[in-house]
């Protein structure tokens, strides 16, 4: 099978997106039989396109068996879909259906937007919302929806607010319509700038929250017109900060105040002092709070009723301008997000936070709002133990997280996902103080328990005692569990429901992937002497190497990941075990800076990005050969953003060392990069220059003092170009908002212009990920392709 068919057999693997557990028909079900639905993605290299599946299964809980399972392809047009917690059967849809004339726009994007109210196979209300705001934000960071859990008749939900309609460029005039002033205000308002909000949002530039009440239940004969509203914060500017009212909100939930009334919780992102809207995708460190509010007064008017509640409603539009907000944020300049109700009806509430500023991505604490008291969740890690908890490191939290683990309904732990070491890790922690954390890891009956190269992810929990936990590792590709918990937070029972390999497990390509192993190892001499708690960098490694082949004969990829504050870990990667499969060695170096070791290990690369990044890899290097999984003259070098940025720097700084680099989308010169990319204080910050987010600590630099550029050309790659000998691919997507493609195509007329071999590959559609369908597939192909030509030199 050859290598390009190879790698779209595993992309075309499925994954899983989200999970949840439905609500049984009945108590006695609940204790018998549990509803289970995976949401499935599954690449088409056919159709360049992702397609979207719903499975689902029936397990018996007391059996241990499977009873039922069923997959199903989801219709395109459903964006999102809320669910019930009762067994009620209602749930809410977010559908977009495109417009048959693709030259027709309606506000703020294209086609029918609509809102449906479903109870089983009934549809009960559908509101039209295309008059109302544009598209809706699904998904991090912004996309968060909340069917109300004590109505089960009104949903919350992000949508890109509508933006002032153009006027007519000629009117006529109009001695009514007031002074020439007031008719210019106003017709130059559609056409003032407004700042994009960076990688991954798309034409997205004013996420909000709505509220939409169906008004289903108002009367016995008919049903009142639906309402919706748009949270408008422009009153609380000075309560909340600069621009409360234009900056986005994310992640809306329904909440209760302090005295039970009914009330909303969401996070508010606010821009930086010069007006720059700093992005959000991949960093915990933004400016934001955790804000509650009160719901907006229902219409009175009841003269308008819609007795014809299977057709498209349009709504009425009720104001939603709250005169005050409680701020829930426990620490103020700390950065929140993934706010979670525990318990419906009650104040209580749970969320994540991370330092402001600074690195990119930290060590986070989960944090509990219980009516006026707050504390620390999440358990903190020792000092001096390098194998201990290192701290919690997760990006947001399982849609629905919570577990009652003593009988009485009240929510008593959740599940967290966090990266440890170079795996990632799902916690169960107690909710009521910061006790220790239980590891919540599914093993079957004939494993031991140990070091399984796995990495875990926790998807969801029925709010009692059982979770929904994935795994995988490079020779395993995605599998979920069933997992069931004890009064102790241990797992009581584990049981296998679905694997990503079902239906291809007998494919020859498949079955070599057992041949794939994995480890973990510590490099040593890798410690930073400055440090408190000193420890050395761990690399994983992967090899496919069969019984009685040589690994060192192999050629050796020398991959360091991005961010810089991230990890390479064990889960399955298609691209990795492809690369496996076709004869490579593959150690990725999670160097200084990355996740998973300690807040401290991660702010060890503050200021010396290009240099002790650079060391750890020479060393992990150095560490492969020595130890005869790599050979001088097959040792190549690939990586993409910060990883593209070490490609480059070890291929300057020690151009003897590698035989070829693949780098996709690199940081070629930092300081070239501050006014073009959505990310500049990165450019300053992780680099030791200050970048002040408020004006009470320092006014926000927009261009480089002469010793600042110095300091940043310094520490990039492009500083060493002249020493460049290695045969160098760049990849880049055109779409890039984080790293612009300026940086890569900087580098190659730099090459090109010295005579060296430099090949370039761009892809239109693709943004900084490379994670259009067709990027990955052609990215991937000519990665091995020019190895090869490399390793024939």
């Amino acid at each position: 099978m050859s290598s390009l068919a190879t790698h779209r057999l595993l992309a075309e693997l499925p994954s899983v997106s989200s999970a949840r557990f439905l609500p049984p028909s009945s108590k006695e079900a609940s204790e018998e039989l549990l509803s289970v639905q995976l949401d499935l993605s599954v690449r088409s290299h056919a159709t360049l396109s992702r397609n979207n599946l719903q499975a689902s299964l029936v397990v018996s809980a007391k059996q241990g068996i499977v009873l039922h399972s069923s997959t199903v392809s989801v219709d395109s047009t459903i964006k999102a879909t809320l669910h019930a917690a009762s067994a009620s059967g209602r749930r809410v849809v977010l559908r977009e259906r495109p417009d048959a004339d693709a030259g027709a726009k309606h506000a703020g994007g294209r086609g029918t937007k609509s809102v449906e109210l479903w109870q089983g196979a009934t549809l009960l209300r559908e509101v039209h919302v295309n008059d109302v705001h544009g598209s809706f934000c699904i998904g991090e960071p912004y996309g968060s929806s909340s069917l109300c859990p004590l109505t089960e008749d009104a949903a919350l939900y992000v949508a890109d607010a509508k933006a002032a309609d153009k006027p007519d460029p000629f009117p006529a005039y109009d001695a009514r319509s007031g002074s020439d002033e007031t008719r210019t205000e106003d017709r130059l308002k559609a056409f003032r700038y407004e700042e994009p909000l960076g990688e991954k949002s798309g034409s997205i530039l004013r996420p909000r929250v709505f509220l939409v009440r169906f008004n289903t239940k108002t009367t016995a004969q008919a049903s009142a017109q639906p309402e919706i509203s748009q949270l408008d914060l422009s009153r609380l500017t000075e309560a909340l900060g600069r621009g409360a009212g234009e900056v986005p909100h994310a992640q809306p939930a329904f909440s209760t105040d302090a005295s039970g009334h009914a009330a909303v919780v969401a996070h508010v992102y606010s821009g930086i002092q010069d007006g720059r809207q700093l992005g959000i995708i991949y960093c915990t460190n933004r400016p934001s709070i955790l804000i509650r509010v009160a719901l907006p007064s229902a219409s009175k008017d009841d003269a308008k009723e819609n007795t014809s509640d299977r057709k498209p409603a349009a709504p009425v539009k009720t104001p939603w301008i709250p005169h005050g907000a409680e701020c829930l944020s426990a620490v103020i300049g700390a950065s929140t997000r993934s706010v979670r109700v525990p318990d419906a009806g009650k104040s209580d509430v749970l969320y994540l936070q991370s330092p402001e500023g600074g690195p990119h991505s930290d060590e986070s604490q989960l944090r509990c709002k219980l009516q006026n008291a707050d504390h620390v969740v999440s358990p903190a890690p020792p000092d001096g133990d390098a194998g201990a908890f290192p701290g919690l490191f997760a990006g947001s939290l399982p849609a629905t997280c919570f577990l009652s683990l003593d009988g009485t309904g009240k929510s008593t732990h959740l599940i967290s996902n966090t990266l440890w070491g170079s795996k990632s890790t799902s916690l169960v922690v107690p909710i009521s103080d910061s006790g220790p954390a239980n590891i919540l890891r599914p093993i079957l009956a004939n494993e031991q328990a140990g070091e399984l190269p796995y990495s875990y992810n926790a998807l969801a929990t029925n709010g009692k005692r059982h979770a929904l936990v994935s795994r995988s590792c490079q020779n395993t590709p995605l599998q979920v569990f069933l997992v069931e918990l004890g009064s102790d937070a241990n797992p009581k029972s584990s049981l296998l429901i679905w694997r990503a390999v079902d239906g291809v497990a007998d494919h020859p390509t498949v079955k070599k992937l057992c041949e794939i192993r994995a480890l973990v190892a510590t490099i040593p001499g890798t410690e930073h002497r400055a440090l408190k708690n000193p420890i050395p960098i761990e690399a994983v490694l992967w090899s496919a190497a069969t019984a009685g082949s040589v690994v060192a004969a192999r050629p050796c990829l020398i991959y360091p990941h991005g961010g810089p504050h991230s990890a390479l870990t064990t889960d399955f990667a298609p691209n990795i075990a492809a690369m496996c499969l076709e004869g490579y060695n593959i150690i990725a170096p999670n160097y200084h800076g990355s996740l998973g070791r300690g807040s401290e290990f991660v702010r060890a690369l503050v200021g010396k990005c290009g240099d002790l990044d650079v060391r750890d890899c020479v060393a992990t290097a150095e560490w492969a050969i020595s130890k005869g999984l790599a050979q001088r003259d097959k040792l190549l070098v690939i990586g993409g953003s910060h990883g593209g940025f070490l490609s480059a720097h070890l291929i300057g700084q020690h151009p003897d060392l590698f035989k070829a680099a693949v780098m996709r989308n690199p940081v070629i010169d930092v300081g070239a990069m501050i006014s073009t990319t959505d990310i500049p204080d990165w450019c300053f910050a992780e680099f030791g220059l200050p970048f002040p987010l408020h004006s009470s600590q320092g006014s926000t630099p927009v261009t480089l003092l002469p010793e600042q550029a110095q300091r940043l050309y310094d520490a990039s790659p492009i500083k060493y170009v002249d020493q460049v000998k290695a045969p160098v691919l760049l990849q880049l997507g055109l779409s890039d908002r984080r790293v612009p493609p300026q940086q890569a195509k900087t580098f190659y007329h730099a090459l090109k212009g010295k005579g060296r071999h430099v090949q370039m590959i761009a892809f239109p559609d693709a943004d900084h990920a490379l994670d259009t369908i067709e990027a990955e597939s052609v990215c991937h192909e000519a990665s091995l392709a020019f190895f090869r030509d490399a390793l024939k030199q």
